[in-house]
């Protein structure tokens, strides 16, 4: 078997150090349990596109645009991705141009009555403020803001997933961070104010493709070009990437359906 530090790379190991550079403490957990197969939620965390739109909380109010500095790194393999975004890197002229004639994504009328729940204090030695640590084949690493967890993907069959929610700060955090962290929870989970919809996209995916099981398809939304690093948010390049070392394992050639 492949050494796991190999496996993970440097790319992923250099991720799990910065997250995990202090003894952490457990804050709590959730499981949801989502109608759709599992693959479906690796395309959601490797998908850098739909974040800042089809979220309409990320993108009002700027948790993660697609008009901030971000990109997808990926390994050198291309099986493991990690998106980003550095928050408050775009400025309203930006934004507006690049979210024009989305009415339903950008809503600059929509506000919350308490906006503490958006504070992002910085506790890393750079400005990168999102991170979303996808390491094939089901696991998750998450810094959305001061929101840290973790999210395994627990496979119940072809048509059904569960994904577990691990939420966690660092033991010497004050417990007014822990408060914050614990309040920023509401973000993400079954019913996050973000991730809620997350559920929802899989299991109308799901429902759809499901009952042409023996056609194959495919929605291009990019390049065919090299798997590897990109420098944009706006790139299928991590999906390709899952995929190309999907079908390896399966040993099929990308592209092939699966019954022939």
């Amino acid at each position: 078997a492949e050494p796991l530090v190999s496996y993970l790379g440097p790319e992923v190991t250099y991720e799990l150090d910065r997250l995990f550079a202090k003894k952490v403490k457990v804050l709590g957990y959730q499981r949801q349990r989502i109608f759709g197969n599992w693959k479906l939620y690796n395309d959601n965390v490797r998908d850098p596109n739909h974040g800042g739109l089809l979220h309409m909380f990320h993108a009002t109010f700027g948790l993660y645009r697609l008009s901030q500095k971000g990109g997808a790194k990926l390994d050198a393999r291309g099986r493991h991705n990690i998106t980003w975004n550095s928050l408050g890197t775009d400025n309203q002229a930006q934004t507006e141009k690049g979210y024009e004639g989305t009415t339903k994504v950008l809503k600059q009328s929509f506000k919350l009555a308490d906006m503490s729940m958006l504070r992002y204090e910085r506790e890393f030695p750079d400005d990168v403020s999102l991170v979303i640590l996808s390491v094939f084949p089901n696991v998750v690493f998450q810094q959305i803001a001061n929101s840290l967890c973790t999210r395994q993907i627990r496979c119940k069959g072809v048509d059904e997933m569960e994904l577990y929610w691990t939420y966690f700060g660092y033991e010497d955090d004050s417990a007014a961070m822990t408060e914050h962290r614990q309040k920023q929870a509401n973000l993400v989970g079954p019913g996050g104010l973000i991730s809620m919809e997350d559920g929802e996209a899989v299991e109308l995916v799901h429902n759809t493709v499901r009952r042409e099981k023996d056609a194959h398809a495919r929605v291009e939304i990019g390049g065919k070009g090299p798997i590897k690093t990109s420098e944009s948010l706006v790139s299928e390049v991590p999906i390709r990437g899952f995929y190309s070392y999907y079908c390896e394992l399966m040993g099929f050639a990308a592209g092939q359906v699966a019954a022939e």
